[in-house]
């Protein structure tokens, strides 16, 4: 049974987190202590559903699957409210980037038929490194450009 109803809980675990971060957005006529108030509001459930979703599927999933599923699912969430509740376009190379999230969710979820302990070498390290430094690069750059188009 937790095979399905941890990642329904951590779904809609996600859906709350989405409005929380986004949701106040749409409503900018109210002030700011009224936004914190309704993310909390939203938030509180959101930590229930996901302490609840992650202690109950403990055993059945790994911790880190477990996480993974809950980042790709956040991360879907927030896409759907800024689409379709916020009313922003999506370009093609965001949805790109969400399918390859969601791929890497799969491959985390997906089971090895060899499994053996993993030992972080050195060129896995700096593979790790190599890549945070390249999507810095890739935020600074956007960051750069949107400057430049003001």
């Amino acid at each position: 049974m937790e095979l399905y109803v941890v990642p329904i809980l951590l779904f809609c675990s996600s859906v709350l987190m989405a409005f929380a971060w986004l949701g106040h957005i749409r409503f900018r006529q109210y002030g700011y202590g009224t936004a914190l108030l309704v993310s909390w509001f939203l938030v509180l459930p959101e930590y229930v559903l996901n302490i609840v979703a992650f202690r109950w599927g403990h055993g059945t999933f790994m911790g880190g699957e477990m996480a993974a599923m809950n980042l790709g699912f956040g991360v879907i969430c927030v896409a759907l409210v800024a689409r379709y509740f916020l009313g922003e376009a999506l370009n093609r190379r965001q949805i790109a980037g969400f399918v390859i999230m969601t791929l890497a969710v799969v491959l985390v979820l997906y089971p090895d038929p060899n499994p053996k302990e993993l030992r972080l070498s050195g060129e896995f390290m700096t593979t790790a490194v190599i890549l945070c430094g390249l999507a810095f690069g890739a935020y600074r750059l956007k960051k750069r450009r949107l400057a430049q188009e003001r």
